[in-house]
C-alpha cells in the first residue's frame, strides 16, 4: 500500500510543482509588464521634466529689470501680448472687457490685468516658480491651446522683442506639456 501512496504523493507533488511553475511564470510576465509600463512612464516624465527644468532655468536667469522693462510697454508686440494672455489664463486672471471694433461689441483685453500681475517683478517671477503645475484644470489647458498651436507663440519669435517674455513663453509651453505628460503618467504609477 505504501508504494501506491508514494506514487500518488509523487503525482500530486508533480501537479503542484507544475501549477506553482505556471503561476510563477504568470507572475514574472505581470512583473515585466508592470516594469515596462513604469519605464515608459518615467521616460515620458523625464521629457516633460526636462522641458520644465529648461524653462525654470531660463526664468532664473531673468532680472527684475527684464520684467519691469516689459511692464512699461503700453502696447506690447503681438507675440508678447499672447504670452501675457496665456499667463493670465494659466493664473486665472480675468480679462478686462473693452470696446471691440464693431459698435457695441466687447472683447477680452489682458493688457491691464497682465501689467497688474507683473506689478511687483520679484513676486511675479516667484509666482511662476511656485505655480501648481500638478493641478492645472483641463479647462485652462483648453483655453491656452490656441496659443500653443500658434506659430507666433514660440520663444524664438518673442526673443526678438524681450528676453523676459522668451523665458515666460517657454514656461507656458512647459506647463502645457507637463500637464499632458502627468495625465498619462499618473495612472501608470
Amino acid at each position: 500500500m505504501k508504494g501506491g501512496l508514494d506514487k500518488v504523493d509523487t503525482a500530486l507533488a508533480e501537479v503542484t510543482r507544475s501549477v506553482v511553475q505556471t503561476e510563477e511564470m504568470k507572475a514574472k510576465v505581470k512583473a515585466q509588464t508592470a516594469q515596462d509600463i513604469a519605464d515608459d512612464a518615467q521616460r515620458d516624465l523625464d521629457k516633460a521634466l526636462s522641458a520644465l527644468d529648461a524653462a525654470l532655468a531660463s526664468l532664473r536667469n531673468l532680472k527684475k529689470s527684464d520684467v519691469i522693462e516689459v511692464r512699461a510697454m503700453q502696447q506690447p508686440p503681438p507675440g508678447m501680448k499672447m504670452v501675457i494672455e496665456a499667463v493670465c489664463i494659466l493664473k486665472g486672471v480675468k480679462p478686462k472687457k473693452v470696446a471691440g471694433e464693431k459698435l457695441g461689441s466687447k472683447v477680452d483685453d489682458y493688457g491691464e490685468p497682465g501689467r497688474g500681475l507683473s506689478q511687483d517683478a520679484g513676486k511675479y517671477l516667484d509666482s511662476l516658480f511656485e505655480y501648481d503645475k500638478d493641478n492645472i484644470p483641463d479647462s485652462v489647458i483648453k483655453a491656452i491651446q490656441p496659443y500653443i498651436d500658434n506659430q507666433a507663440f514660440q520663444p524664438a519669435a518673442t526673443a526678438k522683442v524681450s528676453k523676459a517674455y522668451t523665458s515666460i513663453c517657454q514656461w507656458v509651453q512647459a506647463m502645457h506639456k507637463y500637464h499632458f505628460v502627468a495625465k498619462v503618467v499618473e495612472p501608470k504609477r
